[in-house]
């Protein structure tokens, strides 16, 4: 919204804005926070959310990205770990960790950040100098600015969504319901008739909802645009304009376009759309994100995001060793006999063994890190964007994306640039090289002592080396209707069934989850049907010969053993992690389970959760 229509619209709140803040004239923002996103084991949901001049970005792995206006700290969100969804106000950004609790960061002066105390939270919505919480009961609770009785939610109940505008607060609750408080001067409180709406989206000084037959509403009482047209809506999302997507992927938008904010007409395949001040984003399958729109403080440069990134495990295998980050009770390794401290620092980012070493990036203020008996630093550089370790049949080297234009370097007791192409989609080694899926267009490259074009349908689904117990070759999902392929040297078609929930390797053989229905399967030489129960959650191949396949199939389906059979081992589903350890298979069954070894039976080893 432009400074000149906002006044116009609201002149009679510049008085109190400029009093409680003589240093702005009006905060011109949107603010939806509507995407509340769960954790699935280690993960979340990627997602975006805008406010005023600033995008925010929560990866899958639980950190967060933010490009935009930085002048209040509101994109001071690099060192969260944890977090499961995020909102931002534009002067503030709000993060919900997985643990209930909120953090924030930004301009603070009415309170709006003092969230510190707030427990049992379920979704954050972030206005204009005000935040609003969902708790587990449904109930809600709200700090910061009240001029307009935006935070006057305390007895609300029965809640299952909430938003924020400007200065009001929106609240949707199961029955279809709306219910509405704070500054009202453009309607955007007159909720109370609507029925049958399934999400609700605060924009400026107006509310948008989403009906069940996929048509929307909203209330403007300055400006009135027609949307009886818009039907098939998945979503909605309002700035000083209204976005919606369509079921098909493809978005709309109407109202103000001075800067391109609604010229999203060409947008495809977009799985999530948010709207800010003046610019518009979209998400699509992959995790990369698309904006429009104005972009005077950056909030559009969001071209090299990548928010679907692989999750950094928890537990990992390092010299016989296992591994477990315990969060809050710090780092421990356990010796096959005992569990030994490491460091009180848990929450890490990624950790992996390299060169008999284990390195683990301990995040802001700390760096890159490893391990042999003591801690030795490596680089304050961190949250990189991917490690890996590539034994190239000489020496051993660790490689690092730093991502965000800082580059890819190796390191075997020194740094070495390696690449300028940093922010990789995925990297893996197959026959003693380095393939790198470089994504946005820049191509698959393998490298052993210089780099080897291989194809330019980056950005793949999945990639995976297979050693069939003759040779290697290096399966490739590329997913989106590009079909499976095989490479040992030249590419060999596979299967058109791409898109693929799973894949890994067990007694020589490929074992794929299809998902979508499509059953799991493995392959030698030909395919062979194991299960219709596609779409696991987890799987993993353990046993010193590799002869067992453990799979958590997830949605109340069960854990099962596989050698050849099905056998049950367990009711437990959806499980934070599991590992093959010392002959034996390692499952973090949560908080309030903690970790337990199976090898025919099962024996806790912690009470502690990774996932606490």
């Amino acid at each position: 919204m432009t400074l000149l229509r906002c006044i116009k619209r609201h002149s009679n709140l510049l008085i109190s804005f400029l009093i409680m803040t003589a240093w702005y004239t009006l905060p011109i923002l949107n603010l939806s926070g509507y995407e509340c996103m769960a954790a699935t084991g280690n993960s979340v949901e990627p997602q975006i959310t805008a406010g005023g001049n600033v995008t925010v970005g929560l990866k899958s792995d639980g950190t967060v990205i933010a490009v935009g206006n930085n002048d209040n700290g509101q994109c001071n969100v690099s060192s969260w770990v944890g977090i499961t969804q995020v909102a931002t106000g534009g002067f503030h950004t709000l993060g919900l960790k997985s643990d209930g609790t909120v953090v924030a960061t930004g301009l603070n002066v009415s309170g709006q950040c003092d969230v510190s105390s707030w427990a049992g939270i379920t979704q954050v919505a972030a206005g204009g100098f005000f935040s609003i919480g969902l708790k587990s009961d449904g109930t809600v609770i709200a700090t910061g600015y009240n001029f307009y009785g935006q935070c006057d939610v305390s007895s609300w109940t029965g809640i299952s969504q909430i938003s924020a505008g400007a200065e009001h607060t929106v609240g949707l609750r199961p029955d279809g319901t709306v219910v509405a408080t704070g500054n009202n001067s453009n309607g955007g409180c007159d909720v109370s008739s609507w029925t049958g709406i399934t999400q609700v989206d605060a924009g400026v000084f107006h509310t948008f909802g989403l009906k069940s037959d996929t048509a929307v509403v909203c209330t403007d009482s300055f400006y009135s645009y027609d949307l009886s047209f818009w039907d098939g809506i998945a979503q909605v999302t309002a700035g000083d304009h209204y976005v919606g997507l369509e079921a098909d992927g493809t978005v709309v938008a109407v109202g103000n376009n001075f800067s391109g904010q609604c010229d999203v007409s060409l947008w495809p395949d977009i799985t999530q759309i948010a709207a800010g001040d003046s610019h518009t984003l979209g998400l699509k399958p992959d995790g990369t994100v698309v904006a429009v729109g104005a972009n005077g403080d950056g909030q559009c440069n969001v071209g090299s995001w990548n928010l679907q990134v692989k999750s950094a495990p928890n537990l990992v295998d390092w010299n016989g060793n296992l591994v477990a980050d315990f969060g809050n009770n710090g780092l421990w390794y356990h010796n096959g006999t005992s569990w030994n401290w490491m460091t009180n620092d848990g929450h890490v980012g990624q950790m992996l063994p390299w060169n008999g070493k284990l390195v683990v990036d301990f995040g802001a203020g700390k760096g890159l890190w490893y391990y042999d008996t003591a801690w030795h630093w490596m680089t304050n550089n961190y949250n990189p964007n991917m490690m890996i370790a590539w034994n190239n049949g000489t020496t051993e080297k660790l490689v690092v994306d730093y991502g965000a234009g800082n580059r890819i370097y190796t390191y075997d007791g020194a740094w070495n640039w390696f690449s300028n192409k940093d922010g990789v989609a995925d990297m893996t080694v197959w026959n003693n090289k380095l393939v790198v899926d470089f994504g946005s267009g820049r191509g698959i490259y393998n490298y052993d002592t210089s780099w080897h074009w291989m194809t330019n349908k980056d950005d793949v689904n999945l990639m995976l080396p297979w050693d069939n117990g003759t040779t290697e070759v290096l399966v490739v999902d590329f997913g989106s209707g590009r079909r499976m392929y095989t490479y040992n040297g030249a590419w060999n078609w596979f299967t058109n069934k791409d898109g693929v929930n799973d894949m890994t390797v067990w007694n020589n053989k490929l074992v794929v989850d299809f998902g979508g229905g499509r059953c799991l399967y493995n392959y030698d030489t030909s395919w062979h049907w194991m299960n219709n129960k596609d779409d696991v959650a987890r799987m993993v191949t353990w046993r010193d010969a590799a002869t067992d396949l453990a799979v958590d199939f997830g949605s109340g389906r069960n854990m099962y053993n596989y050698n050849g059979a099905w056998a049950w081992i367990k009711n437990a589903n959806d499980v934070p992690e599991m590992l093959a350890w010392n002959n034996r298979l390692v499952v973090d069954f949560g908080s309030g389970m903690g970790v337990y070894n199976y090898n025919g039976s099962w024996h806790q080893m912690k009470p502690w959760s990774t996932a606490d």
